[in-house]
């Protein structure tokens, strides 16, 4: 079992969040903006650090460059399609004696790692669209996927040992809830940055790690809005 060290958050802290969206969601649709809403697409790229708490990942941990497509369906929602991929490769070297032989060795090893997480979330605006800074809550899933491999090299005087170990894959989905902030660079174009916290639906949110683990993630990246401008 790996795990990575996130802060514990309370696991009503989540659900709150998504409450609180659906919530001014629908206090939305009873004051709606004047103008009429016109569905719109939009694309984005950037940079995330995501971390999960999972059972036997390979890991939780992920560094990945972050790809989105939205399209609005309604004057202050959208929703909004993200694919998190990237990878790590840790290389250690040691030195020692062989206990059976008495012959000095230098073994390196290699773990590699890859992953993606695909997501799909839903956005209530809290600001109305004329204005340069908004503000959302997310509420949505993710699902995670893992691939790892350590292969290691042992070197003596009598030659070398190669060992390459199975490839380990895991998958597990999470609800995710959070926040963004987008700030309108022009008419198109906007720099934004999210907030979200994640649980694994695998395990049980009654249970002792249910209520405290949580995982956290954090992204910045650009998007574009595609199609004329509203008139």
């Amino acid at each position: 079992m790996q795990w990575a060290y996130i802060p514990c958050m309370n696991y009503l802290l989540f659900m709150g969040s998504a409450a609180l969206a659906l919530g001014y969601h629908t206090a939305g649709a009873q004051a709606p903006d004047s103008t009429t809403h016109k569905p719109q697409w939009y694309v984005g790229a950037g940079a995330a650090l995501q971390q999960y708490w999972d059972f036997n990942t390979p890991y939780v941990r992920l560094k990945p460059v972050n790809v989105l497509v939205g399209r609005s369906i309604g004057a202050r929602t959208a929703l909004q399609a993200a694919l998190q991929f990237g990878g790590r490769n840790q290389e250690h070297s040691e030195q020692g004696t062989d206990y059976l032989t008495g012959e000095p060795y230098t073994r390196y090893t290699e773990e590699k790692t890859r992953g993606a997480a695909a997501t799909l979330l839903v956005r209530f605006g809290r600001s109305r669209p004329q204005r340069h800074l908004q503000f959302d809550w997310l509420v949505g899933g993710t699902v995670l996927f893992g691939r790892e491999r350590l292969n290691a090299t042992t070197t003596k005087a009598s030659g070398k040992e190669s060992y390459k170990g199975p490839v380990n894959t895991s998958f597990s989905p999470h609800l995710v809830g959070g926040m963004s902030l987008r700030y309108l660079l022009g008419p198109h174009l906007a720099l934004g940055t999210e907030f979200t916290l994640n649980r694994n639906i695998f395990i049980p949110p009654t249970s002792a790690l249910g209520i405290l683990l949580t995982g956290t993630g954090a992204n910045v990246h650009l998007t574009y809005r595609l199609g004329p401008l509203r008139p």
